[in-house]
C-alpha cells in the first residue's frame, strides 16, 4: 500500500494521478504501516515505511511553499521554462520547480523512527503540483513529444520496485499488448427527422 502525504490542497491531483497510475493507495494515516510513503512538501513526524520518498522543492524559501491556491501557485510557473530531470536514459521536464536544479537523492541506509532500516528518496520538486501544472496547461510545443506525466509514473514506479518487495499495478493495456485503442462515437446534435 501507498500511503500519499500531501496539502488538502493537492489532494485532487493526487487522486487524478493515481487514475492514470493504478495502484493501491491511500491518504495517509499516522500510525499506520505503508510499503511506501510518499510525501509532497510535507515530512511526517512519524512514520512506519519500507520506502519514503520525499518530493519537495529545495532552496525553496517558505513564502514559494506555502500556497493558498492552486492557481496561484500554477501562476508563478505557467510561463516558466522547465528544468529537466535526467532518469536513465529519459529527462524529464520540471515545469513548477524554482530553482531549475532538479536532484535526486537516495539514502539506501536511513532509518524508520523504530530504528529499522528503510531508504529515503528525495526529489526537490512538489509531484503533484507538477500534475496540476501538466493537467492544466500541459507542455509547450517543443515538449510535446515527451510523455511528462508517463515519465513520472515510470520514476515512481521504478523507485518503488527498486526499493520494495513488490508493486501490485493494474496496467492501462491488456496483457500480452503493446496497446490499447478505445473508439467512441460523440453525437453533439442530435434531432429528429421526419419524412
Amino acid at each position: 500500500m501507498i500511503g500519499v502525504h500531501t496539502s488538502d490542497l493537492l489532494r485532487p491531483f493526487a487522486t487524478e494521478f493515481f487514475e492514470l497510475f493504478k495502484t493501491p493507495w491511500e491518504f495517509y494515516s499516522a500510525g499506520r504501516h505503508y510499503e511506501v510513503l510518499l510525501c509532497c512538501d510535507v515530512e511526517p513526524q512519524s512514520y512506519s515505511a519500507q520506502l519514503l520518498l520525499i518530493y519537495s522543492e529545495a532552496g525553496a524559501s517558505r513564502e514559494d511553499s506555502i500556497v493558498t491556491t492552486v492557481a496561484g501557485a500554477l501562476e508563478k510557473t505557467a510561463a516558466a521554462r522547465p528544468a529537466f530531470l535526467s532518469y536513465r536514459e529519459d529527462k524529464i521536464p520540471i515545469y513548477t520547480n524554482h530553482t531549475h536544479e532538479i536532484t535526486l537523492q537516495i539514502d539506501e541506509n536511513g532509518l524508520r523512527n523504530d530504528g529499522s532500516p528503510a531508504a529515503v528518496v528525495r526529489l526537490n520538486y512538489n509531484l503533484f503540483l507538477e500534475i496540476a501544472h501538466l493537467l492544466n496547461f500541459g507542455q509547450p510545443a517543443g515538449n510535446a513529444a515527451t510523455p511528462a506525466l508517463d515519465l513520472h509514473i515510470d520514476l515512481l514506479r521504478d523507485l518503488i520496485i527498486r526499493h520494495t518487495e513488490y508493486l501490485i499495478e493494474i496496467p492501462a493495456r491488456p496483457a500480452g499488448y503493446s496497446m490499447i485503442a478505445c473508439l467512441t462515437h460523440d453525437v453533439d446534435h442530435p434531432f429528429i427527422r421526419s419524412s
